[in-house]
């Protein structure tokens, strides 16, 4: 069982490191007016995570230029880290992907859509 969060609040600096370190994050949206969850394989770009969704998806037509949060987390029996992203979604421009692409490896499809998450409003906190 992770403790109560006798860490405390991560400052910012670290918080980013530890989402842009993150082999996999938990994309939440809104689809229909509902909250939807999917996970993702961020690659980091700057200051901003990038991220693959299948063309025609609920991820892929609902979070470009819609406010989102990524969230990735390392928790085990006697604490962890756990980090939330929020900010507006935006697609990835064509002339930019095959780099990114490359760096991603295997991780996305060569039909995905690619969205960028400017890394702006980033909290993060240390459990255990």
């Amino acid at each position: 069982m992770v403790g109560r969060a006798a860490g405390g609040e991560l400052g910012s600096e670290e918080s980013r490191a530890l989402l842009l370190a993150a082999a996999l994050a938990r994309l939440v949206y809104v689809h229909r007016a509902l909250p939807a969850v999917a996970p993702v394989v961020p690659v980091a770009d700057g200051g901003c995570l990038v991220f693959a969704a299948p063309a025609g998806s609920e991820v892929a037509t609902a979070a470009p230029g819609s406010v989102v949060a990524l969230h990735a987390d390392d928790l085990h029996g006697d604490g962890g880290w756990a980090v939330t992203a929020t900010g507006l979604a935006e697609l990835v421009a064509p002339e930019e992907e095959p780099e990114l692409r490359r760096r991603a490896g295997e991780a996305w499809g060569p039909y995905d859509v690619l969205l960028r998450l400017p890394l702006e409003v980033v909290r993060g906190q240390r459990l255990g």
